[in-house]
């Protein structure tokens, strides 16, 4: 069973934003969370949030077809 990749929120912003020197805002994701368009996370036991990479692409899929 292949193992399911999981994002944190650095890495997100990184691949959002132009690297991870450059990376998307945190104050613009949070902003989407609130109006319910980003991509869908989770929260582990330790309060931090994570990403299913197939979330993601699909997340970035959905906004490449409304464009």
């Amino acid at each position: 069973m292949p193992r399911i990749e999981l994002l944190s929120l650095k890495q997100l912003l990184a691949e959002l934003g132009d690297d991870e020197e450059n990376p998307l805002p945190k104050s613009t994701y949070y902003d989407w969370d609130a109006r319910g368009v980003a991509p869908r996370s989770f929260k582990l036991p330790n309060g931090r949030l994570r990403f299913r990479r197939t979330e993601v692409d699909r997340w970035i899929e959905q906004r490449e077809a409304a464009s």
